[in-house]
């Protein structure tokens, strides 16, 4: 099986009433190249901000394997865990 860099589950952040990202789930293995592309107001750059742990997520979870590649150990972020910026 293929190393995963970044998975989502589920993954939501809200700003106020405003859903920006809504169960989003995906799956990136480590080493690809991939695109995000969607159009404006569709949540790209949140999420890269909840992916770049500058953010927590307000539901759902993300696991960041992109650590481990640099020999930091892997980081969970999970919505109320308080493990968004500042964790780790």
């Amino acid at each position: 099986m293929t190393d995963t860099a970044i998975e989502a589950r589920g993954l939501g952040k809200r700003f106020g009433r405003r859903n920006a990202l809504d169960a989003c789930s995906f799956r990136l293995p480590a080493g690809r190249i991939c695109a995000l592309v969607g159009p404006n107001g569709a949540g790209k750059s949140t999420l890269l901000t909840l992916a770049a742990g500058l953010a927590r997520p307000s539901g759902g979870g993300l696991r960041r394997d992109l650590d481990r590649h640099l020999d930091r150990g892997t980081r969970v972020h999970r919505a109320g865990d308080g493990s968004g910026a500042g964790a780790g």
